[in-house]
């Protein structure tokens, strides 16, 4: 939880990791907020919006839910 720092850095860096599947673990684990930096990297608006659902983030979660049907 502490590390969402260095997570950002990370995807924000080159790397050849599929983000996608890494924030799918994260939501597994119930790693939301770090799952929130994934799926917004690779704009998967579809599970950005359930993420946000889970942390209670409803305007985002609906904005994100707009995104993933545009």
């Amino acid at each position: 939880t502490g590390r969402l720092a260095d997570l950002e850095e990370f995807v924000s860096g080159p790397n050849h990791a599929d983000i996608q599947k890494i924030g799918d673990r994260c939501f597994t684990d119930k790693m939301y907020e770090a799952a929130k930096l994934l799926y917004n990297n690779v704009s998967n608006f579809a599970r950005l919006a359930i993420t946000l659902v889970h942390l209670k983030e409803f305007q985002g979660a609906v904005d994100g839910a707009r995104k993933a049907n545009s």
